[in-house]
């Protein structure tokens, strides 16, 4: 029933998107809730939007980092903190990008990014050791 309406939001979405790519440094309050809206539904809509958002907020991060909002930032680390938490995200994928925002000169970002990655290394390692993750990172 709903799908219809997550098709509109999806066009959306990537309208907004290809704004965002071509002025990274401007805040734009619709696109900040557009990616955490889609964060919170990627679970639900698996196979339509996870592996894509991913891969955008990702690319985004890498190849923006240093000149993009620092809202907007925060809010790419925070959707891609909930997609990991719905296992929407391999570790392995997420985390050198986060280790890589430590170049950032944003003091919170650094230490919100410090907390994600310490609780996320401690999550996925409380039941058995995950060897070629720790290895990789």
């Amino acid at each position: 029933m709903y799908r219809r309406e997550f098709r509109a939001h999806i066009e959306v979405f990537t309208k907004k998107l290809k704004e965002l790519k071509e002025n990274p440094a401007k805040k734009d309050q619709q696109m900040i809730d557009y990616f955490k809206f889609m964060a919170h539904v990627s679970g639900v809509y698996r196979e339509q939007i996870a592996s894509f958002l991913a891969t955008e907020m990702i690319n985004l991060l890498q190849q923006y980092y240093s000149i993009l909002h620092m809202e907007v930032r925060k809010v790419l680390v925070t959707c891609l903190r909930i997609m990991r938490g719905k296992d929407n995200v391999p570790a392995a994928t997420v985390l050198p990008v986060f280790l890589k925002l430590f170049r950032c000169k944003d003091k919170e970002l650094r230490s919100f990014l410090h907390g994600v990655i310490i609780s996320d290394l401690k999550l996925m390692n409380a039941n058995s050791k995950k060897h070629n993750v720790n290895k990789k990172l």
